[in-house]
């Protein structure tokens, strides 16, 4: 509520919603941890979530974000057409009549509440959200609909190479760590090295 009420000052727009949200994330990763080292007991459970971990003791968490994602899919495909009309920018788009702030912040509040939901059962995954359409794009996707089909699948293939490496190495004797801590290594340089390559792109 708090990065939305800074971005509705600018529109919503993208880089001060990005530095609200960066700011704003800081501080509440201070509070949070400043909490929790006063309550010890707590730190393993939050160096887990930190790291994102997919391990699951039942279906639960796996239907739940089931019904979140399929409710998330039918919300970007909603959006897809207001966002494809705003990638020709916002002045643009206004002039052709499309409420800016008010797609934005759909858009906003739609990926929120699914890395909301995702974080809340899993921990926090690093990487895989930017990592993703980086990757659509340099395999050619250029059309919202394009990234909005092709993101999620390789966003998965990511996550599942991350965590078949975890498993293996757990499987060879060595030590258990959450899947969360791997796509960090397989996903960043995997962005540094398609940066170069999305020149041209809609920033």
């Amino acid at each position: 509520a708090l990065v939305l009420g800074i971005g509705a000052r600018r529109g919503f727009a993208p880089v001060p919603m990005v530095i609200a949200g960066m700011l704003v994330g800081l501080t509440a990763s201070a509070v949070a941890t400043a909490i929790t080292l006063a309550q010890g007991q707590y730190l393993l459970s939050l160096v887990i979530w930190n790291g994102g971990a997919l391990v699951q003791q039942d279906w639960t968490g796996a239907r739940n974000l089931g019904l979140l994602l399929a409710a998330g899919a039918v919300g970007a495909a909603a959006l897809a057409r207001p966002l494809r009309v705003l990638t020709i920018g916002a002045e643009a788009a206004s002039g052709l009549g499309l409420n800016v702030a008010l797609v934005r912040l759909a858009a906003v509040v739609l990926a929120v509440t699914i890395a909301a939901g995702v974080s809340a059962e899993l921990g926090l995954i690093a990487f895989v959200g930017l990592a993703a359409p980086a990757l659509a794009r340099s395999l050619g996707a250029r059309t919202i609909p394009g990234l909005l089909t092709l993101s999620p699948a390789l966003g998965v293939l990511i996550l599942s190479l991350s965590d078949g490496l975890v498993l293996a190495w757990a499987g060879l004797g060595g030590e258990s760590f959450p899947t969360g801590a791997l796509t960090g290594l397989v996903g960043g340089p995997l962005l540094i090295w398609l940066l170069p390559r999305l020149r041209g792109s809609t920033p």
